[in-house]
């Protein structure tokens, strides 16, 4: 078997490697796709069919479907809302939360204010 001798070889050009995401990066990018995921599910689940509810995730920000199912889930149960219809508008016209909501969801916010109490209660309920 014959050797060839390396100092007649030229040396091969220097790829370039393809950039990696920082950990950071990659991390979020997953947190965001689990994140709409679930919300794919939660509107899913809802009876929104799976297209709207894609088109909703790409138009509309995470926090603002999060907070419209839970506008619906409470026209659901006071009778405002009859179906998904009104769900999918919600969004899409960015209704403001329906009668009774904000005094139904004050209670359990307070409660859960009341929970931590002493030295460091207000900087630990500080938004």
């Amino acid at each position: 078997m014959a050797t060839k001798n390396l100092s007649t070889i030229p040396p091969q050009p220097e790829v370039p490697q393809a950039q990696q995401p920082e950990e950071s990066e990659s991390k979020t990018f997953l947190t965001d796709s689990l994140n709409s995921l679930a919300l794919l599910q939660r509107l899913r689940s809802a009876g929104v069919y799976l297209r709207t509810a894609q088109r909703l995730l790409a138009r509309h920000e995470p926090s603002a479907i999060d907070r419209h199912l839970a506008y619906y889930t409470h026209a659901l149960q006071t009778g405002i809302a009859r179906g998904p219809g009104w769900l999918v508008l919600s969004i899409t016209e960015g209704w403001p939360a329906p009668p009774g909501y904000a005094e139904t969801h004050r209670d359990s916010e307070e409660g859960r204010r009341r929970y931590v109490e002493g030295e460091y209660a207000d900087w630990i309920h500080r938004e």
